[in-house]
């Protein structure tokens, strides 16, 4: 079968392309393009690693390339998946895994662990916005953030204001995250450690695609809804989810242009002031060289650049799933990724409704998760098509004296 490699920035603009499609046709081809891939890719470089490991038995090479030393659980884990995808019937001995009362039917949570400690290292957005993992969670209970005042009074005398927090329920349906993986008989020889890089690898690449472009610009459809969403009460629909927000102008970053952007996000959707001393400003590599990194360095006196200025505390991330044209301004604490339990063995199910060689055996990683900002004010969606370069502004100090 003929596998079509995709670049990142391939990758990305075809993920954003088909979340945004909202055509499940469209959006399955290409997801099952790109794991197949992933798949494809993972399993040549694993193979290559383990012949070069072979000739020289050099332990050095598993490290330098990310390879784990696999805890017992781990070990009897795959152990028990490489048995059964030997097995003449795979789905029936993977059935017998995920309902099996024994603790090694249960993928252990480490392995999914080191995954996402991988994703929040290389993936700067993941690492700075919330993530909790919640089981089999539907509700979200959050503080509205509304400030009471205690009264003051002798110490004898009544309780004359009972101080309260407002709570909000939202629901959170947990959407299913799951990517196609291929394994070819001869690859189960390799062992457990073999297997488990493979695995996460895979977990990594899936990943760091679909969460990201859902935390980016997910429309809340089956997915988690993105920080480029108005969560605004009109602006759901049942087919297409919640609709962009609308772009606000900037053109410079200049005090007094980005101190009333910034401004916009010290008071919640209720008029409530937050606190807050960084901000994020969330774009796309092409945009971040072109506008945003012409517009935030100077040169100095000295003679030297100095890059990434802003009159107020800001993380410059960069990310492929943010339009071009287009930034996003916000705190990124105030969006709360969940992570559920897909099924009692955690990621992984025998898959048969992809044909392939006799040869080889299909699995599908899941994961359940949904994601959405505390309130509609947490983030701001930025037209900085017009983002002007910034310059180092020199006053004449002398000629001001003279001319007085």
């Amino acid at each position: 079968m003929p596998v079509t490699m995709l670049t990142t920035s391939d990758a990305a603009r075809q993920m954003r392309q088909a979340l945004e499609s909202n055509d499940p046709a469209l959006i399955e081809q290409g997801w099952r393009t790109l794991c197949e891939g992933i798949a494809n890719q993972a399993a040549q470089t694993i193979q290559q690693d383990m012949a070069a490991y072979q000739r020289t038995q050099d332990d050095s090479i598993l490290q330098s390339r990310g390879y784990r030393v696999l805890t017992s659980a781990e070990t009897r884990w795959y152990q028990r998946v490489i048995d059964a995808m030997r097995a003449p019937s795979p789905k029936q001995a993977f059935a017998e895994i995920i309902g099996s009362d024994a603790e090694e039917g249960i993928m252990p949570t480490t392995i999914l662990t080191d995954v996402f400690r991988r994703l929040e290292s290389e993936h700067p957005l993941l690492s700075l916005i919330t993530t909790q993992q919640v089981g089999y969670l539907t509700r979200w209970i959050r503080n509205k953030h509304n400030v009471q005042k205690a009264a003051w009074g002798a110490i004898t005398a009544a309780v004359t204001q009972e101080i309260t927090s407002a709570f909000e329920e939202v629901d959170i349906k947990q959407n299913k995250l799951s990517c196609y993986a291929v394994i070819s008989l001869g690859m189960l020889d390799l062992g457990p450690v073999w297997l488990d890089q493979y695995i996460r690898t895979c977990l990594y690449e899936a990943y760091s695609c679909a969460l990201e472009a859902a935390v980016i610009c997910g429309t809340g459809k089956d997915q988690p809804v993105g920080m480029d969403r108005d969560l605004g009460s009109t602006s759901y629909n049942t087919e297409s989810g919640w609709k962009q927000k609308t772009p606000v102008p900037c053109t410079s970053f200049a005090p007094a242009s980005y101190g009333p952007l910034v401004a916009r996000l010290a008071k919640d959707e209720n008029g409530k002031p937050r606190l807050f001393d960084r901000v994020c400003l969330v774009v796309s590599l092409t945009d971040y060289l072109n506008k945003v990194m012409p517009a935030t360095t100077v040169l100095t006196a000295q003679g030297t650049y100095t890059s990434n200025v802003f009159p107020f505390p800001t993380d410059a991330v960069v990310s492929n799933f943010v339009e071009e044209g287009k930034a996003i301004l916000g705190l990124p604490k105030e969006y709360l990724l969940c992570l559920g339990n897909a099924s009692r063995n955690g990621a992984i199910v025998y898959d048969d409704s992809v044909k392939f060689l006799e040869d080889q055996r299909v699995f599908k990683l899941v994961q359940y998760a949904d994601g959405r900002a505390e309130d509609n004010t947490s983030f701001l969606l930025l037209d900085i098509s017009g983002l002007e370069a910034a310059y180092l502004l020199v006053k004449d100090v002398g000629a001001a004296t003279a001319s007085a």
